[in-house]
């Protein structure tokens, strides 16, 4: 997987080359220095973005207890992953749609939200039908596609969950784009900023077989988790969506909406 990346990687930058642009290997602008940057200096969109958000509660779990407690069990073994080796993201990765990949990070975040060492985010990264917003009760007035898409800083739209050091980077809409931004430089920017600003990051993604999104994505993160669905997912699905992820990044499986959710 990592010299399919790679040669995309040369040949992207072949055609910029070619184009007389600069390739974004070599483009010196950091998204934290763009972000120092907007704080230094009063912008003129300031007003239209609004301030920063305010802490929102959680709508409550819709799971019975013995899931999650399952959640609870999931993250003792994250956790002892972690200990052996440095993960500063996650991303919740599943090969379709419906497979529960939101559910798994929200509920992850909340169990991590708890932590009493260290701030953990949820960041939203389907930008072509998000659904983390729906657990906020209220709305948020920017988004982490203002992010990426240069429009807003990133402490602008964090998201903090009321009683917890929790927060949330939701998407308040669909990208218009959702290709190009998941490709572009800012996104492994912004993933970097994410990692020096929170001591863990999980990271709801699109599906793997849907599009190239997800696969872009876990190439700009630490490791990966992959949700499959009980009597749904099929082993060609899940050997497709596997051969899409670099293996090494290849936590663990988890199964969902089965009678016992398990974590191997």
């Amino acid at each position: 997987m990592g010299k399919i990346h790679e040669a995309l990687k040369r040949a992207e930058e072949e055609r910029a080359r070619l184009a007389g642009v600069t390739p974004p290997s070599q483009r010196e602008s950091s998204l934290e220095a763009r972000l120092a940057d907007r704080v230094a200096r009063p912008r003129r969109d300031a007003t239209a973005l609004g301030p920063l958000q305010a802490p929102l509660a959680l709508r409550p779990s819709e799971l019975d207890a013995a899931v999650l407690d399952q959640y609870k069990l999931l993250r003792s073994r994250i956790q002892g992953v972690r200990r052996q080796r440095s993960i500063r993201s996650l991303v919740i990765a599943s090969p379709s749609r419906g497979d529960g990949r939101t559910t798994t990070a929200l509920e992850l975040g909340r169990c991590y939200g708890g932590d009493r060492e260290i701030e953990t985010c949820v960041a939203e990264l389907d930008l072509r039908e998000p659904r983390l917003r729906e657990a906020l009760r209220g709305d948020v007035e920017v988004d982490v596609v203002d992010v990426l898409e240069g429009a807003a800083a990133l402490h602008e739209a964090l998201v903090p969950i009321e009683e917890s050091r929790l927060f949330l980077l939701p998407a308040r809409r669909a990208a218009s784009d959702p290709a190009t931004l998941i490709e572009s430089l800012t996104l492994a920017q912004l993933v970097e900023a994410l990692h020096q600003r929170f001591g863990f990051t999980i990271i709801d993604s699109p599906p793997l077989l849907d599009s190239l999104d997800g696969a872009e994505l876990v190439s700009c993160c630490d490791a990966v988790l992959l949700a499959v669905r009980a009597s749904v997912t099929t082993v060609e699905d899940l050997d497709r969506a596997v051969e899409r992820i670099d293996s090494g990044k290849l936590i663990g499986t988890l199964l969902t909406r089965a009678p016992r959710a398990g974590f191997d």
